[in-house]
């Protein structure tokens, strides 16, 4: 049995470590899982290089055991988790018997787990409640039973793309509302902070959006729910999609773009018509940021700007560079309320539309769309890529590290 370590610092330094196999006994309201199936993408690097900052805690998940042979500077190492399902092997809480599959955030590794868990509200669901995790958002610390256990590809689909389906999802019907009865929600999920988000903020009837890094799983949601679910009066004028040379075909290809562009574009003389800025007219844009590389990010947010004027741009960063240290130039101004740019925390936010709706009503009309977005082109046009076991795992981590797999492709590895 082993576990995957990462360095802190450079997330391609990440190790196999066997652990020492001599079970705990099982405390009273907990199971012992072992992981089955996990999903790989930028999504999982971004855990490994930003878990350390404070409030998110992504390192914090898992407890590092018993090695028989650990690194001489272990301390220097992390252990982050990935989407997916593992299977419950062991038993103290009634209403969850062995065979049992559970998805959430999983370990990486082959090494059994315990979770000390607390029934949910809703059927099915429970709450992690051990106290080295509270520390933790409520979506990092909730699983769901599942009906059928066993690989399959609704469950590799689901393992790869619902959690980030989830955010773009929330982000249209609660960020960007357009519901009578439903307020807009702050970026980052926190009611104090409902006052830094007005309906003015929140509308975008009309406006252009601007997608950096537009390929990634996250980008694909947010696109199709911004072009298929709001209602008529409320929707966006134009969705441009920017990315490189290597992934521009695949998103061309989704259908959910009115324009792909490069991120050299961001210097030629025609970018407001490629923008679909008209004879002088600046519609609001909202640049929304997945995950760019280099300054990237730093460059649209300028180049827009002037574009437009202070007052009708609003930017949102979702991801970060995989290939980046710390966070970019646009990020760090997430941290100045008055800048108009807003870190997106999918934690807080579904928090916020749970309160708002209800939890069961929340979970099936999310469920709802969810099952709408996997029968669209987009999706259809991803491939399924399975690997098998822990050392599949790395060879799959190295080969991300090194930009081998592009956007079409949905990486996951059976346990």
């Amino acid at each position: 049995m082993s576990i995957q370590l990462i360095s802190k610092t450079n997330f391609t330094d990440h190790l196999l470590v066997p652990v020492n196999s001599s079970p705990s006994s099982l405390p009273p309201n907990s199971v012992r899982i072992k992981t089955r199936l996990i999903s790989l993408s930028t999504n999982t690097v971004t855990y490994a290089r930003l878990g350390g900052i404070p409030g998110l805690n992504w390192w914090n998940v898992w407890q590092i055991p018993s090695l028989t042979s650990p690194p001489p500077n272990l301390d220097a190492y992390c252990r982050i988790s990935a989407w997916g399902y593992s299977e419950v092997i062991e038993s103290t809480l009634p209403s969850l018997s062995s065979g049992t599959w559970l998805f959430g955030y999983q370990p990486i590794g082959t090494h059994p787990e315990i979770l000390t868990l607390s029934p949910g509200e809703a059927p099915g669901h429970f709450a992690e409640v051990s106290e080295f995790r509270k520390s933790l958002h409520n979506i990092y610390n909730r699983y769901v039973a599942v009906s059928e256990p066993g690989y399959s590809d609704e469950k590799a689909l689901e393992s790869n793309l619902g959690v980030l389906f989830m955010t773009g999802y929330l982000i249209n019907r609660f960020v960007f509302s357009f519901e009578q009865n439903i307020s807009p929600v702050h970026p980052v999920g926190v009611k104090e902070l409902s006052f830094a988000w007005t309906e003015k903020e929140a509308d975008i009837t009309d406006a252009t959006i601007v997608f950096l890094a537009c390929s990634g799983k996250t980008a694909l949601s947010l696109a199709h729910e911004l072009k298929y679910n709001r209602p008529e009066g409320k929707r966006v004028g134009r969705i441009v999609g920017v990315g490189s040379e290597k992934s521009r075909g695949f998103s061309e290809g989704t259908g959910l773009f009115d324009e792909v562009l490069l991120y050299e574009d961001v210097d030629k003389e025609d970018l407001d018509a490629k923008l679909g800025i008209v004879d002088g007219k600046k519609n609001k844009i909202v640049l929304v940021e997945f995950g760019a590389r280099g300054d990237a990010p730093a460059r649209w947010a300028k180049a827009l700007q002037e574009q437009t004027s202070e007052e009708i741009l609003v930017t949102l960063v979702i991801g970060a560079d995989p290939l980046g240290k710390g966070r970019s130039e646009l990020a760090a101004k997430t941290m100045d309320p008055t800048s108009g740019v807003y870190q997106v925390n999918a934690g807080g936010l579904r928090d916020r539309a749970i309160g708002a709706i209800g939890l069961e009503e929340y979970w099936k009309q999310q469920d709802e769309a969810g099952e709408e977005y996997k029968q669209s082109e987009a999706v259809k046009s991803v491939k399924i890529q399975r690997g098998k076991g822990i050392e599949g795992w790395k060879e799959g981590w190295d080969a991300l590290a090194g930009g081998e797999y592009g956007a079409d492709v949905a990486m996951v590895y059976e346990f």
